[in-house]
């Protein structure tokens, strides 16, 4: 969901320079936002709006963002691309158990050959250049997690899925607050995924088997193996010192009361032959018991399978 940003300009005495929020930009400033603009906004086939009136514009396949890195000049990939190798299991996969239908854009997609790529504006970029005035990334900020976590010795994993109920919580500015699913090996980690044994590629899967795309092996080292670790939860971060933020539903998760909190279903795991299972030999943590909590159920029934509940309201004690 888009994220309103006011701009308003003021005049200084001497000199030309602008704020936007708060962060003060001059004249050569101005201009190399424009000329990262130019460099990010490729030529568009077409422009869809989605639900929540976020802007995308249709990138001819060949000319999307992606192919700029370095690791991907000489790329041989295609419009066409898909899996190589299909999991075992596939009906058991957690993208088609029970999932709502998944649609996006209000015009239903970008032409053939081309790719939905979200337009980035000038307030984008600012934004960017607040957030890491105060941070280097987001990885290497630590966020406050309340997540279930493979167990050492579990493992590996070809991929990871889950079931994410869709929340808006409460959070402004800087703010971050949301689901997560990551599958690392050492450095290396994305967040959800599928890999194709054939490639390498690490796919991402949503709704009823719809592929939206995937991460080359070529940018990773040690994902072009499999994955060693998997973890599902919530997470929320701050760039302010005060840390009061909701997360999920801002609500401390209790089994019975289950649609008042934030949860994810039919956690599954890709063995390395790809097999797709339930999870299994999974264990919780949060690194603020006090104020967010993670409830881990192994087989809750046969809608909810591998089930957890998590989140809760930051609070002072």
């Amino acid at each position: 969901m888009g994220i309103k940003i006011s701009i308003f300009v003021i005049i200084c005495l001497v000199g030309n320079c602008f704020e936007v929020g708060a962060i003060l930009l001059s004249n050569k400033e101005d201009l190399e936002l424009e000329k990262q603009l130019r460099l990010i906004n490729k030529p568009s086939l077409a422009t869809i709006t989605t639900f929540y009136g976020d802007v995308y514009d249709c990138i001819d396949f060949y000319k999307q963002p992606a192919f700029d890195h370095i690791l991907l000049k000489n790329h041989t990939f295609y419009p066409q691309m898909d899996y190589k190798y299909v999991n075992k299991n596939n009906s058991n996969n957690s993208s088609s158990i029970n999932a709502r239908p998944f649609k996006i854009f209000k015009e239903g997609g970008c032409p053939v050959g081309s790719v939905p790529i979200r337009r980035t504006t000038k307030a984008d970029l600012i934004r960017e250049k607040k957030y890491l005035s105060k941070f280097e990334s987001l990885e290497r900020a630590n966020p406050d997690v309340a997540i279930v976590q493979t167990s050492k010795g579990y493992g590996p994993f070809n991929g990871a899925g889950m079931i994410a109920g869709v929340y808006k919580p409460k959070a402004s500015g800087l703010q971050y607050s949301g689901v997560r699913l990551r599958l690392q090996n050492n450095e290396d980690l994305i967040q959800i995924g599928w890999r194709d044994q054939a490639t390498g590629n690490w796919w991402v899967e949503v709704g009823n088997n719809i592929r939206l795309g995937f991460w080359p092996a070529g940018l990773f080292s040690d994902l072009r193996k499999l994955a060693t670790y998997v973890d599902w939860g919530g997470e929320v971060f701050n760039t302010n010192d005060k840390k009061e933020i909701d997360m999920g539903l801002g609500a401390i998760p209790y089994l019975k009361e289950i649609d008042r909190t934030a949860y994810c279903r039919v956690l599954q795991v890709s063995t390395p032959d790809g097999k797709t299972t339930d999870a299994a030999r999974t264990q919780s943590y949060t690194n603020e018991q006090y104020h967010y909590n993670i409830l881990n159920i192994d087989h809750a029934d046969d809608y909810y399978r591998h089930l957890i509940l998590y989140g809760g309201p930051y609070r002072n004690f």
